[in-house]
């Protein structure tokens, strides 16, 4: 399946993340990693240095710093020093707890990581992860921001059962702040836009992310884009595949999905939630593009995923590589 710029931004924050591993990188010392097909992302719980990803200048990284690699870029993380003294993660990988792995350079700890990957579900790297072509460096803001990696470092310096699932949990939520924070950028003109060529649509857009249970039209949303209607509708239809209310309708039945999923919620609740009348428009649309009623969707439990029928996610390959179905495929260094 070839995801549309429309299917796209819906899944922008949709993050399916997983902690795989903590790093302890020491003064003088760096990590080198292979290319991996998956984005790595790495959290700073402390110390400073720069990653350098292929060819590109070195980027500084500090405490509460995340950076994203690309996939397929290999990099290197630590001492920035001349004199540092390089070394593999693959041949410096052990156990740590609970399924997760160590990768350790040097003796003393001078920088420690937490680190996952965004699997790419459809084949192809998702919403805004979709534009990342270059690694970036960035710092979630906020007591939200702040208070996650503080939740962090108190897990991986005592861990134990259950601490891949408190990790990965952390580290999405961090994610997300730090996605929501570019959102609002680019909302505000600061960055680029997530959609090709007009940051004007990633207003419009943002809005019907964050509140897909208002009633949206095509006027409000080209007022919210400061366009004309027919200009906006026309450019809104050319960049994304679909008019303006087929994108409000598509959020707002994976909107839906998400609370069936993950809530007990009377359907008439999960209705008003996301903009409906009631249950029967709802369940007609969503009936449409899922293949099901809203009953038959929740009774799917575990199963279900909220994205249409025929796009299940991929069982990710995990940062170091060298994992399958979870299991560790690498050997403790000596």
């Amino acid at each position: 399946m070839t995801a549309t710029s429309h299917d796209r931004l819906l899944t922008a924050l949709v993050v399916h993340l997983h902690s795989t591993s903590v790093c302890s990188i020491g003064q003088g010392w760096r990590l080198a990693f292979a290319p991996f097909e998956t984005i790595t992302v790495h959290h700073v719980l402390s110390g400073s240095g720069s990653v350098q990803v292929g060819n590109d200048p070195p980027m500084p990284y500090t405490p509460g710093s995340v950076i994203l690699v690309p996939p397929r870029l290999g990099h290197v993380v630590g001492d920035a020093g001349a004199e540092a003294r390089e070394v593999s993660a693959e041949d410096h990988c052990g156990p740590f707890a609970d399924g997760l792995a160590a990768f350790t350079a040097g003796t003393t700890p001078e920088t420690l990581l937490l680190c996952g990957s965004i699997p790419a579900p459809h084949g192809q790297i998702l919403g805004v992860f979709d534009l990342l072509r270059d690694a970036s460096v960035g710092m979630p803001a906020g007591d939200v921001g702040h208070g996650v990696f503080d939740l962090m470092r108190a897990e991986v310096a005592a861990p134990g059962i259950g601490t891949a699932a408190i990790t990965e949990a952390l580290m999405k939520a961090c994610l997300v702040t730090l996605l929501r924070a570019r959102l609002r950028l680019v909302d505000r003109g600061l960055l680029q836009s997530p959609l090709p060529g007009d940051p004007r649509l990633a207003r419009a857009a943002l809005t019907v992310l964050e509140k897909p249970g208002a009633p949206h039209t095509v006027a409000s949303l080209a007022e919210r884009a400061g366009m004309s209607r027919a200009s906006f509708a026309d450019h809104f239809a050319r960049v994304l595949g679909s008019g303006p209310m087929e994108f409000v309708q598509s959020v707002r039945l994976r909107a839906a999905a998400r609370l069936l999923q993950t809530t007990d919620l009377p359907l008439k609740a999960v209705a008003s939630a996301v903009g409906y009348a009631d249950p029967s428009s709802l369940s007609r649309a969503f009936r449409v593009t899922y293949g099901m009623d809203l009953t038959s969707y929740r009774n799917l439990g575990d199963q279900a995923w909220s994205g249409p029928p025929g796009v299940e996610p991929r069982e990710p390959s995990p940062v170091t590589g060298n994992f399958q179905g979870g299991e560790e495929k690498c050997e403790p260094s000596d």
